[in-house]
């Protein structure tokens, strides 16, 4: 990797960024136009509250400056020839610091998520009489990483006794692999199902520490980790870590932003917040009721610092920052219908296809609630169907015997009241939709159109396609990799205009509360030309 040490951070280096690629920043600036015209009347009612705040945001400001925070940043080195990669080191606690991955040009995340200010991916020290690794990094930071990791050790005549893997997403796991050829002796701490990913993950042996809700490890000199189980935040096998000695919550993706900057703490409220609430809604607004469950499991630990996993650490702000997600998840869980949205973890596109399609049903206000075909508990999906409307099936792997006992769960739990919509996951060993849907049909439940099949790699302008047929508010099934989505009335006058299998069709659905009305907007895509 070339390396540089030149580093621009102010207005201009922002602009060269913008103009490189402005497709990401349209996206956010597009949600952010949508969300400021949603919430005017609001602002209107919240003038002087946001006057205290103002004052407030000063003295957040004069205590940081005040607690003068030790921090090292390593030479910026270039990935992709253009790209600035850079790692930061910074004391959290007592014994603790923070390894922060500093990806200053990212634009983009998991293809359709369009970013402004890049991202950080954050992994954490602790310094008992056994040392603990609180996550890891993306593996473009390879080099970077495991030499700041290196080095820290060293400085402390240390080597590595635990990692603790938040959950298994590769932005957080990547260099585990490099973590083990490193210390073969290492524990790898995680929930029964992150163990069970990581195996196939790194393909490697390696000391397992299972561990669920309550467990503790202690690392001794007061250090002690206690694990809540906080699953689809947002992925199925997501855990927090809390060290009470610390007061610090390490929470992974949970209460995260993409924002880089070198200010390692939320110290700036107001530049921080657009892309918080950015977050929360495309990663944490399908999972809402998660959210709700994992902020009653916290919510008797006293924390002082929630370290994440992407962005500033919160230390400055926390009742602020934690009581929107309250608020937020609450207003979700109000609404008059839910769609239970099913995906296979770890397996071809599902995950993003799945979260695709979340977004846009959030968007419609229906709540949604994520469940992974490959670990739900029986019982626990057969609740869920039947508090939900709607079901969203990402088609599974059809060589998995736990998938297979999921659907016949699913086909015993579903109703006739109900609506379906069947996606393909384009991993490779699909089950047939054709064969999904004949399954709901004989169990007397309709698919609201037909199903989204997935004929090539979703690719960025998959994404952008979907998302310029937005119709205001109402967006809801991107029709996703290169096909198209529409309702039977709409057939003809798709095929009047001679659509392409690159052109994109968009279903527009709202819920009313005990059905689903199925509505077709089409737009030409520049293909279709």
């Amino acid at each position: 990797m070339q390396v540089s040490t030149n580093l621009s951070r102010g207005p201009a280096g922002l602009l060269e960024r913008g103009s490189k690629d402005s497709r990401g920043v349209q996206c956010f600036q597009a949600h952010s136009s949508v969300q400021n015209r949603n919430n005017h009347r609001q602002r209107q009612c919240r003038q002087a509250s946001n006057i205290i705040r103002c004052q407030s945001q000063k003295q957040v400001k004069a205590a940081a400056v005040e607690e003068k925070v030790d921090t090292s940043m390593s030479e910026v080195v270039k990935w992709g020839k253009e790209k600035r990669l850079q790692t930061q080191v910074v004391d959290v606690a007592d014994d603790t610091i923070s390894i922060r991955s500093l990806d200053w040009d990212r634009d983009r995340f998991d293809i359709e998520f369009g970013l402004q200010e890049g991202t950080t991916y954050n992994s954490f020290l602790i310094f008992g009489d056994k040392t603990c690794l609180v996550d890891a990094s993306h593996e473009k930071f390879r080099e970077l990483y495991m030499k700041t990791l290196k080095d820290q050790l060293a400085e402390r005549g240390r080597t590595l006794d635990y990692v603790v893997v938040s959950h298994t997403e590769p932005d957080h796991s990547g260099l585990i692999p490099d973590i083990i050829d490193a210390f073969p002796d290492v524990k790898i701490a995680g929930s029964k199902v992150a163990l069970m990913y990581l195996k196939g993950l790194t393909n490697r042996d390696f000391t397992q520490h299972p561990v669920k809700g309550g467990d503790k490890i202690d690392l001794g000199q007061g250090h002690e980790l206690e694990f809540v189980m906080a699953p689809n935040l947002h992925w199925p096998d997501t855990m927090f870590s809390f060290d009470s000695s610390t007061g610090v919550l390490y929470t992974c993706d949970a209460f995260g932003l993409h924002y880089c900057d070198s200010e390692p703490f939320d110290t700036d409220l107001k530049a921080i917040e657009p892309h918080f609430r950015f977050y929360y809604d495309c990663l944490m607004k399908p999972n809402a009721r998660s959210v709700l469950s994992a902020l009653k499991r916290t919510k008797d630990m006293d924390y002082s610092t929630i370290a994440v996993g992407h962005g500033p650490l919160l230390r400055y702000n926390l009742s602020e920052l934690v009581g929107r997600y309250q608020s937020w998840s609450e207003a979700v869980g109000k609404a008059t219908a839910s769609v239970a949205v099913l995906y296979s973890s770890d397996y071809g596109y599902s995950d993003r296809l799945s979260q695709t399609l979340a977004r846009g049903i959030t968007k419609a206000g229906a709540a949604t609630e994520m469940v992974d075909v490959l670990s739900v508990d029986p019982q626990e999906l057969v609740e869920i169907v039947g508090r939900s409307t709607g079901i969203a099936l990402m088609a599974p792997p059809t060589d998995s015997d736990t998938a297979q006992k999921t659907l016949n769960t699913l086909m015993s739990s579903v109703n006739k009241k109900q609506k379906v919509l069947i996606a393909e996951s384009y991993g490779g060993r699909d089950e047939p939709v054709d064969t999904l849907i004949n399954n709901f049909v004989g169990v007397g439940v309709e698919p609201v159109f037909e199903p989204i099949r997935v004929k090539e790699v979703p690719d960025e302008k998959a994404y952008q396609v979907c998302l310029r047929c937005c119709n205001h508010s109402w967006v809801l099934i991107y029709s996703a990799m290169m096909t198209i989505t529409a309702c039977a009335q709409h057939k003809e006058h798709i095929a009047a205009h001679r659509i392409s299998s690159m052109c994109c069709a968009v279903a527009l659905i709202f819920v009313c509360a005990s059905a689903w009305h199925t509505h077709c907007h089409h737009k030409r895509c520049n293909a279709c030309d």
